[in-house]
């Protein structure tokens, strides 16, 4: 749910995919996919409440670093650890569905430097499931994030051409031929 609620943003906001995919249709799937995944991230971490293993406590589930047990996760990483970045990442898509509900409050400034947070709560997010999870061992799992990985990675780079460079070349090809290139002379011919 998060990726895809992550690749319908970057989906939306290169707007390469236009013609395939309307704006419209790319920011409501983006909404509800984030608002979705944000519920089951909560029953996530509620589920934790109720496991007699981690027997975690409310402080513990909202408090990076308040988490000291002595046993590691399933690939021997410290849970501390892998919970804090879950946590963090949890406050990052808390912040990012805020302020976008009240998107029209705010300058768009604000909202799109707020927004660049969801590229750290996406990290954060992926480093706690390959940390934390108890099935992170398994090949099925790791393909999940790669592939989790190389979509949102590769979504991003298609968004960062056709907002920067695409615009870039369509202005140089429209400039009339004397504003091409001022190094060639009419000499150069």
């Amino acid at each position: 749910l998060l990726t895809f609620g992550a690749a319908y943003g970057l989906v939306m906001s290169s707007r390469a995919f236009q013609k395939v995919i309307s704006g419209a249709v790319s920011y409501e799937l983006h909404r509800t996919l984030s608002w979705v995944a944000l519920g089951a991230v909560l029953l996530h971490v509620g589920s934790f409440f109720f496991d007699d293993f981690l027997n975690i406590t409310f402080i513990e589930a909202l408090i990076p670093g308040a988490l000291t047990r002595s046993f590691p996760s399933a690939l021997g990483y410290d849970m501390g650890l892998a919970v804090s970045f879950g946590i963090a990442a949890l406050y990052f898509m808390i912040i990012l569905l805020l302020t976008s509900e009240f998107r029209a409050r705010l300058s768009q400034q604000v909202w799109r430097r707020t927004h660049y947070v969801s590229f750290l709560a996406y990290i954060a997010f992926i480093i706690h499931g390959f940390l934390a999870g108890s099935d992170s061992g398994e090949t099925w799992v790791r393909l999940m994030y790669i592939g989790s990985l190389v979509l949102i990675l590769s979504l991003v780079a298609i968004r960062i051409v056709a907002r920067t460079l695409v615009p870039k070349w369509q202005a140089w090809r429209a400039a009339p031929d004397s504003q091409v290139s001022p190094a060639v002379s009419s000499s150069d011919s």
